[in-house]
């Protein structure tokens, strides 16, 4: 063989040596790339069950707070007022007259008895609670007799620190300011209820209040 067939067939050998070198590292290649290529519909698969699981936890829905519905405050009728009215003012008419009975015995300036004190202080929680029952009623009073029953529940608080004042009285001076006091307190709204409510004056026959059973 000559030098120059020699050099050839080296020259064939490593050019054959480089290309089954470059075609396994393009096999390998390839075959990751096509691994991965595989691989990936696999990963992507998941997905969907993985939104499907979370789609299906159901959410929690706001909790609503209910409005509680408004009561409308209906005003007492003119028959109720008038019922309601008579309960408390007629009992407070028959306690005046016990106290004036008292008055007419005694007169200005006599010290009041133990007996005679005791009434006038019944007599003072009479008018305190239907003070109390008129400015507090089960329901609102008509529109037309609001403001005169106000007035009457202004008197009888005052009549009610008269006649506590009366039953300490301890002088002469002490019985006639409180018999002053007491019976001064205006007491002119009470036919303006009567009237707007129909009920007869209290002028009338048992001072305008039913018969007592």
């Amino acid at each position: 063989m000559s030098i120059h067939s020699a050099l050839a067939l080296l020259v064939l050998a490593v050019t054959v040596a480089g290309c089954s070198g470059s075609a396994t590292s393009d096999d390998s290649r390839g075959a990751a790339s096509s691994s991965a290529v595989i691989s990936s519909p696999a990963v992507q698969a998941e997905s969907p069950s993985a939104a499907g699981t979370a789609s299906a936890v159901p959410e929690s829905p706001l909790a609503v707070t209910p409005t509680p519905e408004e009561t409308q405050v209906v005003p007492m009728t003119t028959e109720e007022a008038a019922a309601y009215y008579l309960s408390l003012v007629c009992k407070t008419n028959r306690w005046f007259m016990g106290v004036i009975n008292i008055f007419e015995d005694s007169g200005y300036s006599r010290l009041l008895s133990p007996r005679e004190r005791e009434k006038i202080r019944q007599a003072a929680v009479v008018h305190r609670e239907a003070a109390r029952a008129l400015d507090s009623p089960p329901q609102p009073w008509p529109e037309s007799v609001a403001k005169p029953v106000a007035s009457i529940t202004a008197t009888f608080l005052a009549d009610m620190s008269a006649l506590n004042y009366l039953a300490r009285a301890k002088s002469s001076s002490g019985t006639m300011r409180g018999w002053v006091r007491y019976l001064d307190s205006p007491k002119n709204k009470a036919e303006t209820v009567r009237l707007r409510l129909g009920l007869p004056a209290a002028s009338e026959k048992n001072n305008g209040c039913p018969k007592k059973p």
